[in-house]
């Protein structure tokens, strides 16, 4: 396996894996806060990715097999915290991290978060945040077994309607 980092080159293939996160979420107990997410990749999608891709405080890496064939990825943002009174200065942002099914549990999620904290901490970043839908156990069991604990949960409620 090799881990690099995304080029725009990579941007479809990201924004798909981004789109593979919403189709995993949708086979369990769906979240009617997810409902809107999109069903196919458009092009904003793309352009985020490509952005994560081509940024200096942004970052997207790729794990792919040794013929090419990409099996993940994990995005990462530097930005100010969801706690910024507790927290001083940016932190690191994780946004997105997946692994195609058929090689999950296989070590490929924890060599992206080994790569993409060395380029946090090339960047004088020492917090990290992740967030991942309350629902979701198997982010919230992947990231628990990657070290990182719960600290505050963001909650949601649709008024007006």
């Amino acid at each position: 396996m090799i881990i690099r980092k995304a080029t725009p080159d990579d941007a479809e293939y990201l924004a798909q894996a981004c789109l593979e996160v919403v189709r995993f979420m949708r086979k369990g107990d769906t979240d009617k806060f997810i409902s809107g997410f999109p069903d196919e990749v458009a092009p904003e999608m793309i352009k985020w990715a490509r952005d994560h891709a081509a940024s200096s405080d942004k970052v997207a890496f790729i794990a792919e097999e040794p013929e090419g064939n990409r099996i993940g990825c994990i995005f990462g943002r530097i930005e100010e915290s969801n706690m910024p009174m507790a927290i001083s200065g940016e932190i690191g942002s994780i946004p997105v991290c997946w692994v195609e099914p058929d090689h999950q549990n296989t070590g490929i999620g924890r060599a992206l978060l080994g790569e993409i904290e060395k380029w946090f901490l090339a960047r004088g970043i020492h917090h990290l945040e992740v967030a991942y839908m309350a629902r979701n156990a198997v982010a919230r069991e992947a990231w628990t077994h990657f070290g990182f604990v719960p600290f505050r949960i963001f909650a949601y409620k649709e008024i007006g309607e």
